[in-house]
């Protein structure tokens, strides 16, 4: 079973984002060669603390321009976070960064990321969301 339907299969849904692992196994390479490449700004990734991550609908426009196949255009991909509500949980964000919700925590607490602090709960606009991932981009290839 391919890691992208493992995660559907435990998450549910399928994620707006992928791991170097899922991105290797998509294409059959190591996930220390998809890190080289994030690294060296090969592909388009994000920087979360120590590891990468991808947005799948940029990892698929990537792909597609990379084809030689005639005719493949990348100009109609949709925003990648366009499924996601206006404000979202800490247990929510986790799972877009692909890091831990103590991680999270500590994310907020050292100002990487505006939130919202609703007494006991924290709450993530959609667009600090946006300014964070833009923030921790690599310069990697844009292709949407």
């Amino acid at each position: 079973m391919p890691v992208t339907k493992m995660l559907e299969s435990t998450v549910g849904e399928s994620s707006c984002t992928l791991g170097a692992t899922e991105v290797g196994a998509q294409l059959g390479l190591s996930a220390a060669t998809i890190n080289a490449w994030a690294k060296t700004n090969r592909m388009p990734a994000y920087r979360i603390r120590r590891s990468w991550l991808v947005l799948r609908v940029e990892f698929e426009a990537w792909v597609a321009s990379t084809s030689t196949v005639p005719g493949q255009s990348s100009s109609t991909w949709p925003d990648p976070l366009a499924s996601l509500p206006p404000y979202l949980s800490l247990n929510a964000t986790a799972k877009v960064l692909r890091v831990s919700v103590p991680t999270l925590g500590q994310m907020l607490t050292q100002g990487d990321m505006p939130h919202l602090d609703l007494g006991s709960r924290k709450r993530i606009s959609l667009d600090a969301l946006r300014t964070f991932l833009d923030s921790v981009r690599n310069d990697g290839p844009r292709v949407l």
